[in-house]
């Protein structure tokens, strides 16, 4: 049986032009946590920060605060909207724009996704800028990140690590060896150390 709890909030704040809004959206979700299940999160210019728990659910949140023109703003809130998908197997945690890009000039974005999880859960991380944290013991789990602009922050253990950043760095202290382990920062550094 699947826990679910949604809770959304849009709120929409006039600044001193009436041109210019901020808008939040606050989501929170649970899924229940499939034995061999695996976690994805997609994500656009989201910081995400994973702590390993011993819990039997997967419990997120995302925050998203978003400053700008009016409709422009509400355009980009729609697109990033949150989606929670359970696909038996793949857990699936999505907030990404869609088609064009915005001007920055025009308006400003910040979110971040937190996330408790149990060990024994592969977890795939897909953004697109944005710093990932991930802490505790993932048990026989493996790892996948990938980022064009971004750092990965690991303290903690897993069966397997795959890290690919275009631009970032990748901070990895692991409790004890990996069995497999890439990197690559096409610009950036890559420093392992722990595992003995």
């Amino acid at each position: 049986m699947i826990k679910k709890t949604a809770l959304a909030t849009l709120a929409i704040a006039l600044a001193c032009s009436p041109a210019l809004a901020e808008i939040t959206i606050h989501e929170e979700h649970s899924f229940a946590a499939h034995p061999g299940s695996s976690l994805e999160i997609d994500a656009s210019f989201h910081e995400v920060e994973i702590t390993v728990a011993q819990t039997k659910s997967v419990d997120v949140t995302v925050d998203i605060t978003i400053k700008g023109n009016g409709s422009s703003s509400k355009k980009l809130a729609e697109q990033l909207q949150p989606e929670f998908l359970d696909k038996g197997d793949r857990l699936i945690v999505r907030s990404t724009r869609k088609g064009r890009g915005w001007s920055w000039k025009s308006m400003s974005a910040k979110g971040k996704i937190t996330v408790a999880m149990p060990s024994e859960m592969d977890l795939l991380v897909d953004v697109s800028s944005g710093s990932t944290t991930i802490t505790g013991d993932m048990g026989e789990a493996a790892v996948h990140h990938d980022a064009s602009s971004g750092s990965l922050r690991i303290n903690g253990a897993m069966q397997e690590l795959h890290a690919d950043l275009s631009s970032g760095s990748v901070k990895v202290f692991v409790g004890r060896p990996l069995e497999r382990f890439s990197a690559d920062a096409s610009s950036g550094s890559i420093r392992l150390e722990g595992g003995a």
